[in-house]
């Protein structure tokens, strides 16, 4: 049976509320409710509301500063060449999407509710498959506004789980402003584990607005008028020390290990930038850094209550400073003025920055999500350099980056997530000496599929005589894409002598070409053969042909025998699948879709099926097709 209890105590100003749940039947099929905070086991009707595209995102180049310029999805440094691959809504109209952690496969996305009444809460996306996130774990409140938060970047494992801390920083409609630390299994919610723990702290103070945690301890500022900012121990969640001051807003930390620094924003009219060690004295220095203000209802009437996150590195501390732009200022320096800056766009408010290796991601509200780096040395400005604009439709308030995804939360349009385009088969990946791509990925393969295959084509079994469904025609040649998509190609068997080449080509489809030597062919994969048998290709090797538009024809194409001597040729033969191009037109290819798995499948026969030693198994080489978004895909039948 579950257990709930509950332990008070009073320290230092500091309230701390124990929750702990347990399963004994360990029963995670249900939703759990424990008074005000639900976990709702939905995770399938969370997913309706997200949705897919896989686009270009649109790329502005300003001119002098200024927001013009021409739009292309055509981006020249490939290290800001990003898809638009899913936008989530918030979960109701009244939430509004705060902050966003990235955390290896999962993205955290916190919500609250603008002004009153309170409420809020947390999803977990799931970014295993970039080209198709999906909401895996969901936790809400009824009376709690959640506005920050954090995840320990320690874990330990037990009983076969990996047990992580969350940390929330948020503001309750009872308590005040809250700090709540919650244990997650194997990245996501389990209430109903034995493991899970649950623990609130109430801070003095309305709203906790930033959370930050290093090996031993927890940084939280709560505000306006009557927080300041907190020290915990993270083993007991006691108070260390404390801060005591007026709009304290966010915090960054550039280490976890003692010997790192730590910057407070305390972002009042006069705004300061208060600095230590994350070991202590957490509050050695004390840096003025001038005006700082949101525009209020009335423009005459400034506003102090922006989102206005900072983040340090090397030194820097870079902060969002609303109506005042982003500036950087030198954290070991006594001198106010900015190091750097940049003024907000005319149309937008600078609400939050982030960092990607060397790029600067500031989010500018409705005039979109700027990209900048630092002026080179040789150049005399302290303005950074705007390499360009993601412009987006919503409010661009807060921003999360690692080398994989961008995620930036539109408030109460929700979140928008942008996958990096993956390296894509061609001139950009070239083979190693076995013919393996050098951006071939490993991705998981459904086993419906691969126990399908033995049976359809079965070693040298004539799959012409025991399936002849497949040769039938009107029959399946090539793939019709009817929007925008992402091609993937997996790499499923090979049961072939030869070292075979496995390519594909893009041609319209009112006018293909009479000729196949006039079809633009790029190789997938060079050496289409397993390890152990002439090649190191594994079940599961992935490439990505890259993003397509709608209304695209794809046909494949094999060198049999094409990878010889460590070289690409042109084979013995080549085959197609389409059947005029092969000898007496005859079919070498069979298309077969694995509505389990969902994903269509492709095997060939590496030898002319006229010719006397073709065993017409058409196991030479199978791959599986998947395109993102799935609905993309069309296999037209046509005849020969």
């Amino acid at each position: 049976m579950k257990k709930i209890y509950s332990i008070f105590l009073l320290s230092l100003s500091l309230l701390i509320f124990f929750v702990g749940c347990k399963n004994d039947n360990k029963d995670n099929s249900k939703s759990l409710n424990l008074g005000d905070l639900s976990f709702p086991n939905d995770a399938s009707t969370a997913n309706n509301r997200m949705l897919h595209f896989n686009e270009p995102v649109g790329f502005v180049v300003p001119v002098t500063g200024e927001k013009s310029g021409q739009k292309s999805t055509i981006i020249t440094n490939k290290s800001l060449d990003y898809l638009l691959v899913a936008e989530l809504p918030t979960p109701s109209e009244e939430f509004s999407a705060t902050h966003v952690v990235i955390d290896g496969r999962y993205a955290y996305v916190s919500y609250h509710t603008q002004g009153n009444p309170f409420g809020g809460g947390l999803e977990i996306i799931d970014l295993s498959d970039p080209s198709f996130p999906s909401v895996a774990s969901r936790m809400f409140y009824a009376f709690d506004d959640i506005n920050a938060l954090a995840i320990d970047h320690e874990s330990t494992v037990v009983g076969g789980k990996t047990l992580k801390k969350l940390y929330l920083a948020g503001s309750s409609y009872k308590k005040g402003a809250l700090l709540t630390q919650i244990t997650l299994e194997n990245g996501l919610f389990n209430p109903a584990s034995q493991y899970f723990d649950y623990k609130e702290v109430v801070l003095p103070g309305a709203s906790a607005n930033g959370v930050k945690v290093s090996d031993d301890k927890i940084f939280v500022t709560t505000g306006a008028t009557a927080g300041g900012a907190f020290i915990l121990n993270k083993e007991t969640l006691e108070f260390v020390e404390t801060s005591l001051f007026q709009n304290a807003k966010y915090i960054d930390i550039d280490g976890t290990a003692n010997g790192s620094n730590i910057v407070w924003f305390q972002a009042s009219p006069n705004a300061y930038l208060h600095s230590g060690k994350v070991e202590g004295p957490y509050f050695q220095n004390n840096l003025s850094i001038g005006n700082y203000f949101y525009p209020g209802n009335d423009s005459d009437i400034p506003d102090y209550r922006g989102k206005s996150t900072i983040r340090l590195k090397n030194g820097l501390c870079y902060v969002a400073m609303g109506d005042m732009g982003l500036k950087i200022f030198d954290i070991y320096s006594q001198n106010s003025d900015a190091v750097y800056t940049l003024p907000k766009p005319v149309n937008g408010t600078t609400n939050a920055v982030n960092l990607l290796d060397d790029f600067i991601l500031i989010a500018n509200g409705s005039a979109g999500l700027y990209v900048a780096t630092l002026p080179t040395d040789n150049i005399q400005t302290n303005q950074l350099s705007v390499l360009g604009i993601y412009e987006f439709n919503k409010s661009t308030n807060f921003v999360a980056a690692d080398d994989r995804f961008i995620i930036i939360a539109n408030g109460k349009d929700g979140i928008k997530i942008l996958a990096k385009q993956t390296t894509i088969i061609g001139d950009e990946c070239p083979p190693d000496e076995n013919g393996l791509p050098s951006c071939v990925v490993w991705e998981d393969v459904c086993s419906d599929i691969l126990a399908e295959i033995p049976q359809l084509f079965y070693e040298r079994r004539d799959a012409m005589v025991y399936h002849p469904e497949f040769f039938t025609y009107p029959r399946p040649q090539y793939l019709y894409l009817n929007k925008n998509a992402e091609v993937k190609i997996t790499f499923l068997s090979e049961g072939a002598s030869y070292r075979n080449s496995l390519g594909y080509f893009v041609y319209d489809i009112n006018n293909p070409p009479t000729d196949p030597k006039d079809l633009d062919v790029t190789i997938i994969f060079p050496n289409a053969s397993k390890i152990n048998s002439g090649g190191s290709m594994l079940l599961g090797h992935t490439v990505s042909l890259g993003v397509f538009p709608a209304n695209t024809a794809i046909g494949f194409m094999m060198y049999s025998n094409g990878w010889r001597n460590n070289v690409q040729t042109q084979g013995h033969f080549q085959v197609y699948s389409l059947d005029k191009y092969n000898v007496a037109g005859k079919p070498q290819s069979v298309f077969f879709m694995n509505e389990t798995c969902q994903m269509l499948g492709l095997a060939f026969e590496d030898i002319p099926a006229t010719h006397a030693n073709s065993d017409r198994d058409f196991n030479d080489v199978i791959v599986g097709i998947k395109t993102y978004p799935t609905d993309a895909l069309t296999l037209p039948a046509i005849g020969f």
